[in-house]
């Protein structure tokens, strides 16, 4: 959703997301919407560590 947003695509992200819920309402969409950019926002907030070692187990190169 972040990135429909970005790129100005809220419009069509938004009615994708009511059609794959068609019970909910427009507060209850913006409302998961909202829930959405506040878990992407605590989530960036965190260093996170990738650990690529079965890639690199199973022979693929990883460059970083």
């Amino acid at each position: 959703m972040g990135l429909a947003f970005t790129k100005g695509y809220a419009s069509q992200a938004i009615a994708h997301l009511m059609r794959l819920h068609p019970d909910w309402s427009d507060e209850q969409v913006d409302g998961h919407i909202e829930r959405a950019f506040i878990l992407f926002e605590a989530r960036s907030a965190i260093e996170w560590d990738l650990d690529l070692s079965m890639l690199l187990d199973a022979g693929y190169d990883v460059t970083t």
